[in-house]
Order: structure tokens, then sequence, then C-alpha cells
């Protein structure tokens, strides 16, 4: 994988274990990501309607999920987003279940039962942890497997402000996940597969916000303009963020005026 791919991938919005997201505004957002899929089934999907526009979904479904629920949710905001799907949806598995022949073997029998019965071409991408999708029609799905995928979103990521203004404003807009997570108590003591995955991933847009407002300069208009726009979408969503530990964190951040 490039550097240029890595920089572009960089800016991908990470959709957390258990969630989905649905989104056509790939001229403002370059794709969708999960990480880290394991045991469980990472799923995306794109789509067209008659006048060429494109959606594209992605979740990460595990053990918890309503997977009917979930799957029949992606597909009927992929229909609402643009208007009617024409043709078939493109459909792409990772999973640590799936052996590199595409054979199905420990995915979610249910997953690949349940998409059968849609007008889905199917494709099992990679037996790898993790997937990603975007592109800029329907012949041209850009989805990446790699290691390479997991390996830019790590610690705290590499988005620019860009990138961090679009998560933030995506993180409210996921749909899925399930009661069973335990609420995050205390900062510092998450732990994967127990709290919430969505804390892990605002944990990760505030602690790249720090850095970008330690490293932009006071007098660098444009970046300093971007940090007041990412707090703005923060801010924007405040009841939704206060639900959250790193949420009420990053609420918190958003309302500290510049250059203190």
């Amino acid at each position: 994988m490039g550097q240029q791919n890595k920089e572009v991938m960089a800016n991908d919005i990470i959709v957390p274990q258990s969630y989905y997201h649905v989104t056509k505004s790939f001229n403002q957002i370059n794709g969708l990501v999960t990480t880290g899929a394991a045991t469980c089934t990472a799923l995306a999907m794109s789509a067209s309607n008659e006048n060429g526009e494109i959606i594209y979904a992605l979740t990460h479904i595990d053990g918890e999920n309503d997977i009917k629920k979930v799957i029949d949710g992606m597909i009927e905001d992929m229909n609402t987003q643009i208007n009617g799907i024409v043709g078939t949806i493109n459909a792409y598995i990772a999973s640590a279940g799936i052996k590199n022949n595409g054979n199905l073997a420990h995915t979610p029998e249910k997953v690949v039962d349940y998409l059968n019965q849609k007008n889905v071409a199917l494709k099992f991408a990679s037996n790898l942890q993790q997937i990603r999708i975007g592109g800029s029609s329907k012949k041209d799905d850009i989805v990446r497997v790699s290691e390479g995928v997991d390996e830019i979103h790590r610690a705290e990521g590499n988005k620019n402000l860009d990138g961090l203004i679009q998560q933030a404003n995506a993180l409210p807009k996921m749909k899925g996940g399930h009661n069973k997570w335990t609420e995050l108590k205390q900062e510092g003591g998450y732990s994967s597969g127990v709290h919430d995955p969505m804390e892990e991933v605002i944990k990760q847009v505030l602690d790249k916000a720090l850095y970008w407002e330690k490293e932009t300069e006071v007098n660098d208009n444009a970046q300093q303009q971007k940090l007041t726009n990412l707090k703005s979408a923060i801010k924007k969503e405040e009841n939704w963020y206060k639900k959250y530990l790193y949420g009420r964190k990053l609420l918190a951040w958003a309302d500290t005026a510049q250059n203190q």
C-alpha cells in the first residue's frame, strides 16, 4: 500500500464494533472502515440508483447483534438515502473465519444465510480482521483488507482535522449497537469486548484533537478555523456525546476557547 493511499485512508470514518453506518457523501469523505473484526464479521456494501449515485454501508457484527435487524437496517437506509437501489447490492465479508479460497468456516452462518436471501452479490473479501470501502463508482469499489488498514488507525490514528470533523459528524448518525456493553465509569479503564467500543473511537477523536490543537500555530488561520469547526460539530451533537465518558471529555474540550 503506497504512502498516498495511506494518507487518504487515514481519514476514513471508523465504524466501531456492533454498529453500522450508511453514507453517500463521498464528495466529503474518503471511505468507511472497521478494524479488528477477529471472530466477528465485517460487512461492507455498495449500491447505486438510476442516476448513478453510490451508497456505501459498513458494519462490524458481533455475537450480540440482531443480525437480521442490522442487515435490514443497512439495506433500508441505503435504499432511502439514494431514493431506491437499482440492480444488485455488492457485499464484501471479512472475518477471521473465512479461508483464503473463500469458503465459509467460523463466520456466523446467519450473516451469509440472511444475505443470500437478499438481492446481493456476495464476495468473501478476506480472512483478515478488517475491511474498508470507498470509491467513485459502482464498478470501482475500493475495498481494502490488508494488515495496513488496521495499522493506519492504531493508537490516536493519523487523521487530519478534516478527517476528525467527518468522524465527529458521523458518530452520532451511526446505528446498531446493543445493550450488552458495560458502561465505562473511569478514564483509562476501557476493556475491549466489555465496554462500548464507541468510547474508544471518541477517545481517539479527543486524543487527535488535542494533538492538532498543540501543533497548530496561533497565526495559522486555516487550521485554527478547522479546529473551530471541529468544536462546533461536537457541540452541535451535545446530547449524543454526553452519553459517553469520553464524549463528555470531548465536549469539555470543545467548550474551551481557542489558543488557551
